[in-house]
Parts: C-alpha cells; structure tokens; sequence
C-alpha cells in the first residue's frame, strides 16, 4: 500500500544535502512532484477505504484507488478553494460551501498539482531546494488537515470527482 506519509519522507530526503553537496535539480524536481503525489495518493486511499473498505487486496479497492484522473480532481478542488460553491457543485453535494479544512486542502492540492506539473515537464522550471522544503512542508501540513476534514463531506468529495455527475 502506498503511504502518503511516506511519500512526504521521500521528499525530504530528495531534497536533502548529501553531505557536502547540496541535492542536484533533478532531485529537487522528484522530491516536489512526489510532495504532489503524496496528496493524490491521500485521496485514493480516502475513497478506496471509505467506498471498499481497509482491504488493499481486493479487486474493488484497486478499481476504485485507479478511477481517479487528476484533471477531475483539479477542476472539483478548483471549486472548491472558492468561499461559495458553483450552482453545478451546490446541487451535487446540496451545500453552498464546504468546511475550512476542504477548503485549504483544495487550495494546497491545486497549487501542488501546478507545481507537480512544471517540475516534471518543463525543461526551463527551476526550483530552489528552500522553496521545495516549504512546499513539502506545505503538503504535509495539508495532509493533516485533510485527517481532521469531516469523513462524510470528504466521501460526497469523493464521489463527485470519481463519478462523472449529471
């Protein structure tokens, strides 16, 4: 099973000093995208266990942990960093707003999911390993808000950006 935490450690030691020589560019890029992936993995696993069940070897939890595409997911979080919800997603989860604890991780996986993006496929993107420490400390602290966001909004989340709605 992937472990989001782990992710997160990962990262840090990518982006750690290797004695005396600091982490190479390409090192800092892995260690931000896989901050990235940290969160993404966080949410497979929300819906894989909240849908399925704790069981990582059934088929379904793995239908389940795999049906995720990031685009989806970006355009839901987009939505809902907003203080009010689009008409589309207040009839999907009958609420106007979500809690703060959604609301921030939303924002710290969209920003993450930008940062992802330019360090695995722009060859201009340039980093500096301060900058990648606070973004890892950023989506680990993301990780823990999300662990203290209410399970039942997180599953009506969950299902919005796994099924598309009508």
């Amino acid at each position: 099973m992937i472990d989001p935490h782990e992710l997160i450690g990962v990262a840090r030691l990518l982006n750690a000093d290797r004695g005396p020589q600091p982490p190479s560019s390409e090192a800092i890029r892995r260690a931000v995208s896989t901050a990235y992936y940290a969160l993404f993995h966080a949410m497979l696993k929300e819906a894989a266990e909240r849908f399925v069940g704790a069981s990582d070897s059934s088929v379904a939890y793995e239908v389940i942990y795999r049906g995720f595409e990031h685009g989806q997911m970006s355009r839901v979080f987009k939505d809902l960093e907003k203080t009010t919800l689009s008409e589309a997603n207040k009839k999907r989860l009958r609420r106007s707003e979500v809690t703060r604890e959604i609301r921030d991780f939303a924002a710290v996986f969209v920003s993450m999911q930008q940062w992802r993006y330019l360090a695995d496929y722009s060859p201009r993107f340039s980093i500096l390993q301060k900058e990648a420490a606070d973004l890892i400390d950023e989506a680990e602290a993301a990780l823990h808000t999300l662990a203290k966001a209410d399970a039942d909004e997180k599953a009506d989340l969950l299902a919005i950006m796994l099924v598309k709605a009508r």
